[in-house]
């Protein structure tokens, strides 16, 4: 378990998806219509979970989870990223889980523990990624030898930025 105000985690994501959510939230609750939304805006969230779905599943993607004090400022992240889409997640344990839905999963603990979060979904390079993927298909003779793309610096080409900050505590549940 990880715990660190940034952290950039590199994996290939099975079936072009990948979700964040609690490590106690498992139940998959809407699963079917985030899956959807997420297909036709890059992202979506149900109370406990955020999904991502990915331009290609042929390379690795870069995914970088920044917890902060406080919502960013707008303008605050490089020209380079999409504009974001904001999503509340509930996190009654206070760790996630970062991974595709079958295999990969890395787990990351929120500075300040369980709680309501928010998090702001961005994206960079999915067009090149998507490129890239195409364009391996075309030039494919059933090998698989060609080095993944990646950019200037090395990193995947098809990065995500997930920020998340606290907002409030979880409300009691007084329906017992």
């Amino acid at each position: 378990m990880t715990q660190n105000p940034r952290q950039v985690f590199t994996f290939k994501p099975d079936y072009r998806i990948f979700t964040l959510r609690d490590v106690e939230c498992d139940a998959g609750v809407g699963r079917s219509e985030a899956v959807r939304e997420a297909n036709r805006n890059a992202s979506a969230c149900t109370d406990y979970e955020v999904y991502v779905a990915c331009a290609q599943d042929l390379f690795d993607v870069s995914v970088t989870i920044e917890t902060l004090p406080g919502e960013p400022e707008p303008g605050d992240c490089d020209f380079e990223w999409s504009r974001g889409i904001d999503y509340e997640l509930t996190c009654p344990s206070g760790e996630l889980r970062l991974g595709d839905p079958t295999t990969y999963g890395f787990t990351v603990a929120l500075p300040d523990g369980s709680g309501v979060y928010a998090i702001r979904v961005r994206h960079a390079g999915r067009e090149q990624a998507d490129q890239a993927r195409n364009d391996a298909l075309a030039n494919w003779q059933g090998t698989s030898s060609a080095a993944p793309p990646t950019s200037a610096n090395g990193d995947a080409i098809e990065r995500y930025l997930l920020q998340l900050w606290h907002r409030s505590p979880i409300a009691d549940d007084d329906s017992d």
